[in-house]
């Protein structure tokens, strides 16, 4: 794995209920080059570190409380909680089923890990992110990453590039807050021009 210039300017949000899991994980992320793992341990914390760590990426343990999970990833795709709708969402989760797989991407989760699972693989998932963005569409029953294998067209209502705020931070390039801004905001204002439920 070719590691991307900046990985220490990864902010990551990362929930962990046990501290020792949690802790090991980010000692390994941290040895990886990921300085900006901010762990937090109870689901309150995560709707609070949206807006005050402003990440990059949220990575969710989702074998405890996973449908309150679900539904702040809804939410959070919405444009409901936290500033950034198109933040990566990864969902670690022991013994992944089919139905899991089918719940976490019908929220908007951009890629679930399989647990256990190393540093490698979780910067693995998060270079997906960044270098295979996927554009972000609104439909009536679904709003996030479009999951479809083909690309959708960005000019059809209900879909949108997104900037790759990601790939920005990693790369080390100059970031354009006002321009992101006005993604987010044309993005809410699709949102509510689509019935998506």
């Amino acid at each position: 794995m070719q590691k991307p210039k900046r990985l220490s300017a990864l902010r990551m949000l990362y929930l962990e209920p046990l501290e020792a899991v949690g802790a090991a994980m980010a000692d390994r992320l941290r040895a990886e080059g990921v300085d900006g793992v901010h762990r937090v341990h109870h689901l309150s914390a995560v709707l609070q570190g949206l807006t005050r760590e402003d990440p990059h990426l949220l990575m969710l343990e989702m074998d405890q409380h996973d449908e309150d999970l679900i539904q702040i990833v809804r939410r959070l795709r919405r444009g409901r909680v936290g500033p950034d709708p198109f933040i990566g969402v990864l969902a670690c989760k022991s013994a992944v089923t089919s139905d899991d797989a089918r719940r976490f991407a019908a929220a908007g989760f951009d890629h679930i890990l399989n647990k256990p699972h190393s540093a490698d693989a979780v910067l693995s998932h998060v270079l997906e992110i960044a270098g295979k963005p996927r554009r972000f569409v609104a439909v009536k029953g679904y709003v996030g990453p479009d999951r479809r294998r083909g690309l959708r067209d960005a000019n059809q209502p209900g879909v949108m590039e997104v900037p790759n705020r990601l790939a920005v931070a990693l790369d080390g390039a100059a970031f354009d807050r006002e321009r992101y801004a006005a993604r987010v905001s044309s993005w809410k204002a699709m949102l509510a021009r689509v019935d998506v439920v």
